[in-house]
């Protein structure tokens, strides 16, 4: 990292060697040439953007997806991913000289390199064919292939470090190729324009000046998309806004005409050719359209404000349970377990996509990040859900096989209170709730199936435990956006914890968080440790969280989920009762199934039960 970031005038440089082939037109120099390092010299946007992605890397992304990590697990995760983006923007540059060297071109005595690549006019426009074209092109092609190898290796979920790795690589490799397709210096998509300009018979130099003037509309267009969005005032406006008009000012910097080179012999001022261009209409007209297809490949980057839903993963519930060998029973089929796929804010290719896909629905990014909650909380919030859909699924599924599980916990902690709600005038932060109506709650999730089984506005009453001092209090239930009652406060389990009687761990692949697993979950571990056999070749899915009694209960987006169980080829979609209606709506081949319980869903998928056949 200190070679590729020193300075000399701006960097102390970066030597890189590399043998040319002797010139016909420059064969006394090209063989100088040859004997000289050839430089990559970082250029001044590495000292803005270096500190910003790192920093980026550490307090919004890791900080995002990953929260719990000790603080040198986070900063030293943090350094990996950084030191991945330095090797990919070397590498970068790089294939543009291997390449170069492949093909006969003669490269630029001094490289300089930015934060997303190698500055397009420190090539030479002495020879604009099809040379400069394809090596233009090989950084592009680089960082695609490197990104994809990284969604590969995120695809195979490894490990939790490497999948946050690989993660950020597969999307900063996907995101700087698309960059660096934008049609105007300084960027790949410039030399692209300026090839394209000689091929449809303008002169080099006009050529070079449009590749110019096109990456200044570029830094406009950006200004102008940042401002706009700037005053929106919508949710995170102002965030993305000023991550374009930043970027604007950064390639309005690095598109700044450099000094030539005296030393360099490929700079020249030549022309195209005084013989006459075949089919010159025609190269015009193609000319352009690649051009445009090249704005319209890099405007897929823009960001929004808005929000999307739609139809997520739908994925193997059994490699995610870990059991000893001795006791699993293996059976034919797929248990699935489904989920939703939300963002905010979008890529104008991400809108895009949403708009033309029947099965994703474009929302205000409120409906995905609540105003009163910032997406750092919301997602610790999900994980913590997880977490304990997790355990409960773990105690239930063991119980159901004929286990038995002692289990310990101490109520429900208050975390958050809705602002304007009843709660606010009884509850404070840091309450434990540890009974409802005198029945004990000692989850979360059982607090919140108490208060399912009432109605908004009625009043309940709540042991709590404050400043370690025993209490009652009444509070008034109020009503949710779907109807049903809630108590208006953020809660998660305190300590809780069990007694498995064999070694059990669930490992969640591609989940970041949130408590709809918890059925699928349950009837795997179940499944797995019964000799019956649920699956029966079957492909079956479903949604629902689970309590400690084997309640499931109701969950978002199960349109969504329905979808991609259907995708992965599901025949049955396991649903419970409050999100029937919508799911048996989304549904056009699937069989969904009512479940009120994990055993009542057990029961259906080893004999059917009255008045609904088995598949």
């Amino acid at each position: 990292m200190g070679a590729l970031l020193g300075f000399d005038s701006l960097s102390l440089g970066l030597v890189y060697s590399i043998s040319m082939p002797a010139s016909a037109h420059y064969s006394g120099e090209a063989n100088k040439r040859n004997r000289t390092a050839f430089r990559l010299r970082p250029d001044f946007s590495w000292i803005i953007m270096g500190p910003l992605v790192f920093l980026g890397i550490g307090f919004f992304y890791l900080e995002l997806l990953a929260p719990n990590l000790l603080f040198w697990q986070h900063w030293f995760l943090a350094l990996i991913i950084f030191l991945l983006v330095l090797l990919s923007q070397l590498g970068h540059a790089l294939a543009h000289l291997w390449m170069a060297k492949a093909i006969g071109q003669e490269p630029p005595l001094v490289l300089k390199v930015a934060f997303w690549g190698d500055l397009a006019q420190s090539w030479s426009s002495s020879g604009l064919d099809w040379k400069e074209a394809v090596s233009a092109m090989a950084g592009l092609v680089f960082q695609i292939a490197l990104g994809f190898v990284c969604f590969l290796l995120w695809d195979r979920q490894i490990g939790p470090w490497f999948n946050l790795i690989t993660g950020f690589g597969a999307v900063w490799n996907l995101c700087m190729a698309l960059l660096n397709l934008a049609p105007g210096f300084p960027l790949d998509g410039g030399r692209v324009t300026r090839c394209l300009g000689v091929y449809a018979g303008i002169p080099v130099n006009p050529s070079h000046r449009f590749s110019l003037w096109l990456g200044r509309l570029l830094v406009a267009g950006l200004v102008g998309w940042g401002l706009a969005l700037i005053v929106q005032h919508a949710r995170f406006g102002v965030e993305t806004g000023a991550v374009c008009v930043g970027l604007a000012l950064l390639l309005l910097w690095g598109s700044r005409p450099l000094e030539a080179d005296p030393k360099d012999p490929t700079e020249s001022t030549l022309t195209t050719p005084a013989n006459r261009i075949r089919f010159i209409r025609l190269r015009k007209a193609l000319a352009i359209l690649l051009v445009l297809v090249l704005a319209l490949a890099s405007a897929m980057l823009l960001p929004t404000t808005n929000g999307l839903e739609g139809p997520g993963a739908a994925l193997p519930v059994e490699p995610m349970v870990i059991l000893p060998t001795e006791v699993v029973h293996i059976k034919a089929g797929q248990f699935l377990l489904t989920s939703v796929y939300s963002q905010t804010p979008l890529l104008l290719g991400q809108y895009l996509y949403g708009v033309l896909n029947p099965f994703i629905q474009i929302v205000p990014p409120e409906h995905i990040v609540p105003p009163d909650t910032t997406p750092q909380e919301l997602l610790q919030r999900s994980i913590t859900q997880l977490d304990e859909s997790e355990l409960i699924a773990q105690v239930v599924g063991l119980r159901l096989a004929g286990y038995s599980v002692p289990l310990r916990g101490e109520g429900a902690l208050v975390l958050a209170l809705s602002e304007g709600s009843p709660a606010q005038r009884t509850l404070q932060v840091g309450d434990l709730i540890r009974a409802l109506d005198s029945k004990p709650t000692l989850t979360a999730d059982a607090l919140v199936s108490e208060i399912q089984n009432h109605q908004p506005g009625d009043p309940v009453n709540l042991s709590i435990l404050r400043n370690q001092k025993e209490m009652t209090v009444t509070v008034l239930l109020v009503g949710s956006q779907e109807g049903k009652a809630k108590l208006g406060v953020s809660v998660q389990t305190d300590h809780l914890s069990a007694e498995f009687p064999l070694p059990i761990q669930l490992s969640p692949q591609k989940i970041i968080g949130g408590p709809s697993a918890g059925l699928m979950f349950t009837i795997t571990i179940y499944d797995l440790l019964t000799p019956g056999d649920l699956k029966q070749g079957r492909i079956i899915a479903g949604t629902g969280r689970i309590d400690l009694a084997g309640n499931v209960g109701p969950i978002g987006g199960v349109r969504y989920k329905v979808v991609a169980a259907e995708e992965a080829g599901a025949t049955i979609f396991l649903c419970p009762t409050e999100n029937l209606a919508d799911a048996r709506a989304a549904a056009r081949s699937i069989q969904v199934i009512e479940v009120r319980t994990a055993q009542q869903a057990i029961d259906f998928l080893q004999d059917g039960y009255p008045g609904i056949p088995s598949p």
